[in-house]
């Protein structure tokens, strides 16, 4: 069957469920995980329909409900021949990324959103806190090996330099065994002014990760191409959110912020052929943070220091248009 008559069953399916109608059902998109989305313009829902009954991202939203995230609540689920499809309520406007590009609202508007549902989401990791912790699985999730085949067919880093990094973090790892309900892409991309959405990829790891992409996600692409830095936030922000994270986890994450910093960095590398110059790009400013890492220096510090001059840029080229 084709696309398009899929996508007919299923809308028949949804209506005849009664859930929607006709006039007010609005098919959306194709995902990964070959689901597919449709919108109520009406009622403001959504529906997520899968093939073969698969039911992993209906499991996963479930389970982080049940631990108070800011996920959008699911209303309604059913199995229907060989179909799976549940409704959730929308956590309306856009997402905060385009919003503050759009500027229909401020960025001290967005911060302030975006801190609030930051500040539930630690709250409710914390509860999920356990000791699942296994060395190879953060090895193998994090493609350790797959960056290390990248770089050196690249020929940016050399291969003991990427020996010496790996020792150094296996030795670090070994004593990182918390991990935490985890949403694997939490940033301003996935964030609402209500919560957040996207936890189809959501697995059990290291309780830091999510914070550390929030705070850095944006700072992967490079100022001037079309996947480019458009936003970024004031270094005085970004460490009350590390207050924050501080004090809801009772712990220094200054301390670690290496070893998190230098691990985002490395999944963030992997997997980027067809992008072939970001890549290139992402590489050569991960050799930076690599040999500070390795030379004991703060990545926080220079990072922060990366930032500002990043502020300083987006800044001045306002001021030229």
């Amino acid at each position: 069957m084709t696309n398009d008559v899929l996508i007919n069953i299923w809308k028949e399916i949804i209506i005849s469920s009664w859930i929607s109608n006709e006039k007010d059902l609005v098919f959306l998109c194709k995902r990964r995980n070959d689901w597919i989305l449709f919108f109520d313009n009406k009622k403001d829902i959504y529906i997520r329909f899968w093939r073969e009954g698969t039911k992993k991202e209906f499991d996963l939203q479930k389970k982080f409900l049940s631990y108070n995230f800011q996920v959008p609540e699911i209303i309604f689920s059913q199995e229907k021949w060989k179909y799976f499809f549940y409704v959730e309520k929308s956590l309306w406007n856009e997402v905060l990324w385009k919003q503050i590009l759009k500027k229909s609202i401020t960025y001290k508007e967005w911060y302030k959103y975006l801190y609030n549902v930051l500040e539930n989401f630690l709250k409710s990791q914390k509860l999920t806190i356990n000791n699942d912790w296994n060395l190879k699985n953060i090895i193998s999730q994090l493609y350790m090996d797959n960056f290390k085949k990248e770089v050196l067919k690249l020929k940016i880093i050399k291969s003991d330099f990427i020996d010496r990094l790996y020792n150094k973090i296996y030795n670090e790892l070994i004593n990182n065994k918390y991990f935490v309900l985890t949403h694997g892409d939490f940033n301003s991309w996935n964030i609402f002014k209500k919560g957040f959405i996207d936890v189809e990829d959501s697995y059990n790891w290291i309780m830091w990760y999510d914070f550390i992409s929030l705070i850095t996600h944006q700072y992967w692409f490079p100022l001037e191409w079309e996947r480019r830095i458009n936003f970024s936030f004031f270094t005085s922000d970004i460490k009350k959110m590390i207050r924050l994270y501080n004090d809801i986890f009772n712990t220094n994450i200054e301390k670690q912020f290496n070893l998190l910093f230098i691990l985002r960095w490395i999944w963030a590398c992997s997997w980027m052929e067809d992008f072939p110059e970001e890549q290139e790009f992402r590489f050569k400013r991960f050799k930076k943070y690599a040999e500070k890492y390795l030379n004991w220096e703060s990545i926080l510090k220079f990072f922060l220091e990366e930032v500002n001059n990043i502020n300083q840029y987006l800044k001045n080229k306002e001021k030229q248009n």
